[in-house]
């Protein structure tokens, strides 16, 4: 049986670049340090019957949305305004674009693989792929630890050392901001008693660091990596019984992301154009879609941290201070819970293999937007959902996002 799978990505940084000024271009405002991508799939039987379906969607959409004949829907036309909380802030046309879409999906027999990568994290294995570890290290822990303390404080200091290496300083230049950077974060969170498996983590960073064989390596320009996007699809191929070599993949046109299809053993990669086909329409609203929803997890403005600027002057109560999640985004209306419960469905229970998400192992992103569809998705009725207000519902996913990332990391062996 052959099978046909469509392809798009948002958050594309073709190249991860880091400026002597101390920033990345992927922690940037209106940037993401995750890259997504969407496979999707069917029988090659049912391709003609969906595109159908596709297209009477889109017509509907489009008219609603005053866009002339022949143009295409792009998921950018929902702009990220529509997401600052989630589904609670959707305009009315959104809301009912993505209900009906996934509405859609729920009664299909497609396959769907979603791949989120960290490009922070690429860079730092990328980084420090000549170093030697001592033979106690967790080397993914160790990069869990970093590609979270980058993303998160996005440390002034280590980043221009960092860059430096790129211009001919040697590595010791990281590894003493490093250091610096790891005291100083251990001694401004001393005291925070929530903060102790991250002064934990710190110590541990701070001793492997102290006894590893110490190498730097950097481009000041780092460009992507494209092997692992079909590595989560080849496994979860596997997974379901279907042969690689019954399956045609198109991709929306991208060189990095084609060249990188050679290593694998599908029948045929090919490259389209999102305006020519239907399909290809489908996987940039999905990524759409799972890419706004992470911007704007991380980007809440209750639960973002300020940047490292000087590690000699830390905002001690930005240190103490407790992420919790806007209370907006839990102020819902019934409507709103709805569309959470077919989310739930649509992306989680439908799909429940192992190989539908492919992760970096920095996954803190991806662990917050499952988990608020998890949380969301566990009560049983509107009216039971209602009865929390916003802010203990807030408290409440916390403390549920926490303990998965925990089962998340035991599970895999990290801290």
């Amino acid at each position: 049986m052959s099978y046909s799978f469509y392809f798009d990505e948002t958050f594309h940084d073709r190249k991860i670049v880091l400026s002597e000024n101390g920033t990345i271009n992927t922690t940037r405002q209106e940037g993401l340090d995750d890259y997504v991508g969407v496979f999707w799939g069917c029988e090659q039987s049912k391709v003609d019957e969906y595109a159908k379906q596709l297209i009477d969607f889109e017509d509907k959409y489009r008219k609603l949305y005053d866009l002339p004949d022949g143009k295409e829907f792009k998921s950018e036309i929902i702009g990220r305004k529509n997401y600052r909380y989630g589904i609670q802030s959707f305009t009315k046309n959104a809301l009912a674009f993505y209900n009906d879409l996934f509405q859609m999906l729920s009664n299909w027999n497609y396959v769907i693989q979603i791949n989120i990568i960290s490009k922070i994290e690429l860079l730092i294995r990328r980084t420090f792929r000549g170093a030697i570890f001592p033979s106690f290290a967790n080397k993914d822990a160790f990069i869990y630890s970093l590609a979270k303390l980058i993303v998160v404080h996005r440390p002034k200091q280590l980043i221009v050392a960092i860059t430096s290496v790129a211009n001919g300083s040697s590595s010791k230049e990281v590894r003493s901001a490093l250091l610096e950077t790891l005291d100083a974060m251990i001694k401004a969170s001393a005291g925070v008693p929530r903060k102790g498996r991250t002064i934990e983590a710190f110590e541990e960073m701070r001793f492997i660091i102290r006894n590893m064989v110490f190498k730097a390596e950097f481009n000041e320009k780092t460009p992507f990596e494209y092997n692992t996007i079909y590595y989560g699809l080849e496994n979860l191929l596997t997974e379901l019984g279907i042969r690689a070599e019954d399956v045609t993949i198109t991709i929306d046109e991208d060189e990095g992301t084609y060249n990188a299809s050679k290593a694998y053993s599908f029948n045929s990669v090919k490259k389209g154009k999102s305006n020519d086909l239907i399909q290809l329409r489908l996987s940039d609203w999905l990524c759409g879609f799972i890419g706004r929803m992470l911007y704007a997890l991380k980007n809440d403005e209750n639960s973002q941290e300020k940047p490292l600027e000087d590690i000699r002057n830390i905002d001690l109560d930005d240190i103490k201070k407790k992420r919790l999640l806007s209370p907006e985004w839990f102020d819902l209306k019934e409507q709103h819970f709805d569309m959470y419960l077919l989310l739930y469905n649509a992306l989680i229970v439908q799909h429940v293999h192992y190989w539908t998400t492919l992760a970096s192992v920095y996954s803190d992103d991806v662990v917050c937007f499952y988990s608020l569809l998890r949380y969301i998705g566990a009560y049983n009725n509107f009216e039971s959902f209602k009865v929390v207000q916003p802010k203990l519902h807030a408290e409440y996913y916390n403390s549920h996002t926490v303990m998965e990332m925990e089962n998340n990391y035991q599970k895999n062996k990290w801290r």
